[in-house]
């Protein structure tokens, strides 16, 4: 009997779903902090339940400087991802934010 239990039991596969969200061509100023809200995209069937990566990187188009920049927190909030850090370079910065986020089966 437990065999048929675990047999049918669903996937953790099945249950979760990553998607990537992502902003380009942000610029921060000199010694700034910065505060992004990012929109979390809708997946039919799936819950928003935590955010299991990020990344930032050079813009796409002539991105600089960010090897300066820093994040401190990032949220899942009920609307939006908020992402906020820092530039600590003496000039602005241009760059790129990703956040992978883990979606939970809705039942």
């Amino acid at each position: 009997m437990a065999n048929s239990i675990i047999k049918n039991a669903p996937t953790i596969s099945s249950q979760l779903y990553k998607r990537f969200v992502s902003e380009d061509n942000i610029s921060i100023s000199a010694n700034s902090d910065f505060v992004k809200n990012l929109p979390i995209p809708t997946v039919e069937g799936y819950t928003p339940f935590g955010i299991i990566g990020l990344q930032l990187s050079n813009a796409s188009s002539n991105g600089a400087n960010v090897s300066y920049v820093a994040y401190r927190t990032t949220l899942l909030l009920s609307e939006s991802i908020q992402v906020s850090g820092r530039n600590f370079g003496s000039s602005a910065a241009k760059i790129k934010i990703i956040v992978a986020v883990l979606y939970i089966k809705a039942e």
